[in-house]
């Protein structure tokens, strides 16, 4: 979560606080100023309206997961779990993520990391029909989790964590991104809001009232974030370059060079919380899940 960054002011409070800077470290915030000013990239503006989605989160099915063509699952995890779940969950890890969790500083952020990422390999698991541990990961250039290549499977997914929840999205056969976001006044501020939103967007916020202000800031930053995750370009996609609508309860409406492509809704998968799911052009059907009964 980018809005982390901006709100620490230190890429190495992000995300944890890593002992080591170039692993596993997230330095966006210094990209994010690096890229605050360009405006280089010219876009093909078309309005699309596209209808909030008012989530329903259902208990997790028994039987294996099934995932329908035109249907996307999106799951909610509580990251803060007991010792005796947290045991059971770390020999999920492999090599590789076990190394991530030792770098975290603070324990609760290792604890997140860890049940995050154990979460992802059931869910992946039980999508696949094989053990989690058989479940083999990539990371692509600009650090978007994928399924190896060498598995053959168009199963697409995606994860958001923020202040002990998480959210998991998945579909087949198309790319899709999704954010998550607590909603804190303190970060939903004007100088934010002009270092990296459009200027359309800008005056779109500026005209709510100002009690609906912080959510309006949430709902782009969620929307605009889901957008470049879906891509998986990271920052090579500057924030200020696409516009989205941020004002609550209105349709979701995205423009850029590739609007056509896209479909953004918008969800509340907590109290005090707000997400975005972008995902392929298309008529979508989202189906709600509770993951807490994969930690007991």
């Amino acid at each position: 979560m980018w809005i982390n960054c901006v709100q620490r002011l230190s890429p190495h409070a992000a995300y944890g606080g890593h002992k080591q800077s170039g692993i596993a470290v997230d330095h966006t915030l210094e990209r994010l100023l690096e890229y605050a000013n360009i405006r280089t990239i010219v876009n093909r503006l078309r309005d699309r309206p596209l209808m909030n989605s008012v989530a329903n989160w259902m208990h997790a099915p028994d039987s294996l997961l099934r995932l329908p063509e035109g249907t996307v699952h999106i799951w909610r995890a509580p990251l803060d779990v007991p010792a005796a779940s947290l045991v059971r969950l770390i020999a999920l890890l492999n090599s590789e993520e076990s190394l991530r969790a030792d770098r975290f500083v603070q324990e609760r952020d290792r604890h997140h990391f860890i049940v995050c990422r154990a979460v992802l390999r059931l869910l992946l698991g039980r999508y696949l029909e094989r053990s989690s541990s058989t479940v083999h990961l990539q990371t692509q250039q600009f650090g978007k989790t994928v399924l190896a290549v060498d598995l053959g499977i168009p199963l697409h997914f995606n994860l958001s964590h923020s202040h002990g929840l998480a959210i998991y999205a998945f579909c087949f056969g198309h790319e899709l991104g999704v954010d998550l976001e607590w909603l804190r006044p303190e970060i939903a501020t004007e100088e934010i809001a002009n270092r990296f939103f459009s200027i359309r967007e800008r005056q779109e916020l500026a005209s709510l009232p100002r009690s609906a202000r912080v959510e309006g800031f949430f709902n782009a930053w969620t929307r605009k974030e889901s957008y470049v995750k879906a891509h998986g370009k990271g920052l090579q996609i500057p924030l200020d370059s696409f516009d989205v609508t941020l004002a609550p309860d209105q349709p979701v409406i995205l423009r850029s060079f590739d609007s056509d492509r896209w479909r953004i809704y918008s969800f509340t998968p907590a109290e005090n919380f707000t997400a975005a799911l972008t995902v392929g052009a298309g008529e979508w059907k989202l189906d709600f899940y509770e993951a807490e009964s994969f930690l007991k």
